[in-house]
């Protein structure tokens, strides 16, 4: 039988793309099984196949625009007809649920059993805390009182629920202290005796996020606390997942061992692990999630973090009396009692962008989709450290907005030491869309290495003294991760080394001989998926033509937000304004599942 014909993927995936030969394969293969019975069911199957590649949980045969990929003669009816195609509970490979939703067998799966699994920990009843001495907690814990927008300090809400609920979610945008906070909700429950340290887990999806994670936690516990709390892992490595990813340590059967999980950077988990992780997770034990909906969905299939937003208001809307008399905080009426309605609080005073209002402004109005509005003031130039240069790319173009990062190398290799050079590197950063062709991130890496050697600042061969290097496949030996950041610079004996950030608080140098380094690449500029979880003084996003296929309102927004005090955008206005009016959309019936519960 020949290999289906797939149309392109979202990216624009040639045909020789080894994920689209999977999908081939996979759809031939149900072709065979089902004997001719369906003709259409294996370019159906493999279409399916290609749409989790990029994301999506299910194929939503009611959707537009899944229509237009359907092949010709396609029929609904006849594919209920396969005996490859069951319903929900039945066990075939593909199931079609009632809302024609078509999913492969174990997706179906994992999606019920993380809806199951949400739904019956935000059903039970919080425990109640003693208000005096959460409120002591609160003051020693979070400081004085301080109220946001709305008058209410949503930290203390924030913890609350955190301390008293098997299922909190605590939301809200870079630099909203969502990370800070739990730091202290672990030391509030530690001193008021709800849990012990040696009983909390931390985790988090990348190996970088875990350890940024385990430094943000551990000042905030006293000596005793910080000595027997757990270091953060890897959701892979907290479960045991297998080499092959089909198998755990931890389940049902087996739990962990953990009185409360906290997982930082929510939004990069995919579907099948946080269905693994809430399986694992014992009943009785408090689940804190931490992220920001509004960033990139993950790289495998779900959107897992943004569903469980759309369900649930941004603060909790029981007004009996528990939560106003614990945290002091006067909570507005609501109508909504949905399932997650008391499960989230959304952080909503910024304390990374106080100095830069315009930042503020321009990853509000991106999140919001008021592209209109964005377009407007950035013609303005209105926004404070804010500057767009709408034109597109150009070879001569690049050249200029390239000279303030071969200034910042310059002055990387001026410092004394290699702790200096790296900070130097890491106040400014180049973001780009794409990855291959020339305004992808190796190409624009390439440029300003040639602009730097012409110049005479950078000598010859790879390990050159301040070149920036990122870490790409984690090594729990060494104790580099996945987009952790070093510099390339001697050490007292003139021997070539890379230096990296420590692995405690106190961030001292570390330094490894290039030889040993996992795979790494030269990291003046990233990808805009890499950048997740970073942050820099300045970057550069690059929005080119041609990007288009790929660019989403969730691209632009993490790229603008991974800056502190300066984002210089390069995007036409029209690319710009298809990027903010096109929301990430992942098909699934997860949020479906949780409201209509």
């Amino acid at each position: 039988m020949n290999l289906l014909t797939l149309p392109r993927g979202q990216h624009g995936e040639m045909d020789n793309d080894p994920s689209r030969r999977l999908d081939r394969v996979l759809g031939a293969l149900l072709a065979r099984l089902d004997g001719g019975a369906v003709p259409t069911i294996g370019p159906v199957t493999a279409l399916l196949s290609q749409r989790r590649q990029e994301g999506h949980v299910c194929l939503d045969l009611r959707d537009a625009s899944s229509a237009t990929l359907l092949p010709a003669g396609f029929s609904l009816e006849e594919l209920r007809k396969s005996r490859l195609v069951g319903a929900p509970g039945e066990f075939k490979p593909l199931i079609l649920d009632g809302a024609d939703r078509l999913y492969l067998h174990q997706l179906y799966q994992d999606e019920c059993a993380l809806a199951r699994a949400i739904l019956q920990r935000a059903a039970q009843p919080p425990c109640t805390l003693e208000a005096e001495a959460f409120r002591a907690a609160c003051e020693f814990h979070l400081g004085a009182r301080s109220p946001g927008p709305d008058g209410m300090d949503r930290t203390r809400i924030a913890a609350y629920l955190a301390l008293t609920r098997t299922l909190a979610l605590v939301t809200g945008g870079p630099g909203t202290g969502k990370t800070w906070l739990a730091g202290r909700i672990l030391g509030m429950g530690i001193s008021l005796g709800v849990f012990a340290p040696h009983r909390v887990a931390l985790a988090a999806p990348t190996g970088k996020a875990a350890a940024r994670l385990d430094e943000m936690i551990r000042p905030n516990l006293d000596d005793a606390a910080r000595a027997q709390l757990p270091g953060a892992r890897t959701l892979h490595r907290l479960l045991g997942v297998s080499a092959d990813g089909r198998r755990t340590r931890h389940h049902a059967r087996f739990p962990l061992d953990c009185d409360v999980l906290v997982v930082d950077e929510t939004s990069m988990a995919d579907q099948r692990m946080l269905s693994l992780l809430f399986d694992a997770c014992p009943p009785h034990a408090r689940i804190l999630l931490l992220g920001d909906p509004g960033q990139l969905a993950p790289v495998e299939a779900g959107s897992i973090l943004a569903d469980l937003a759309a369900c649930s208001r941004d603060y909790p809307n029981d007004v009996q009396g528990h939560i106003e008399a614990a945290t002091g905080e006067s909570l507005p009426p609501a109508d909504d009692k949905g399932p997650l309605a008391d499960c989230r609080v959304h952080l909503n005073v910024n304390h990374r962008f106080r100095e830069c209002p315009g930042l503020s402004e321009l990853a509000a109005g991106i999140r919001e989709g008021r592209s209109g509005d964005v377009r407007g003031k950035l013609g303005e130039g209105s926004l404070t450290g804010v500057t767009w240069e709408p034109k597109p790319l150009t070879a001569a173009g690049i050249a200029a907005i390239l000279a303030p990062f071969q200034e910042a190398f310059g002055r990387a290799c001026a410092a004394e030491t290699p702790a200096k050079a790296h900070a130097e590197l890491s106040r400014a950063k180049i973001l780009c869309a794409l990855r291959q062709g020339p305004w992808g991130a190796p190409a624009i890496n390439e440029r300003l290495e040639a602009r730097l050697r012409s110049a005479g600042l950078a000598e010859a061969g790879d390990w050159y003294r301040g070149r920036p290097v990122m870490v790409t496949r984690n090594d729990y030996a060494l104790g580099l991760f996945n987009g952790d950041l070093g510099v390339a610079w001697p050490d007292d004996e003139g021997r070539r080394c890379v230096w990296f950030a420590g692995a405690d608080a106190k961030g001292a140098m570390r330094a490894f001989d290039p030889s040993r380094l996992p795979a790494h690449e030269t990291a003046y500029a990233l990808t805009i998926h890499k950048s997740q979880g970073s942050e820099f003084d300045e970057v550069l996003v690059l929005l080119p033509e041609g990007a288009d296929s790929m660019m989403t309102r969730e691209m632009a927004y993490t790229a603008v937000t991974r800056a502190r005090r300066k984002v210089t955008l390069v995007a036409s206005a029209e690319l710009l304004a298809a990027a903010i009016e096109t929301p990430t959309r992942r098909a699934g019936g997860l949020a479906e599942a949780l409201r209509r519960a």
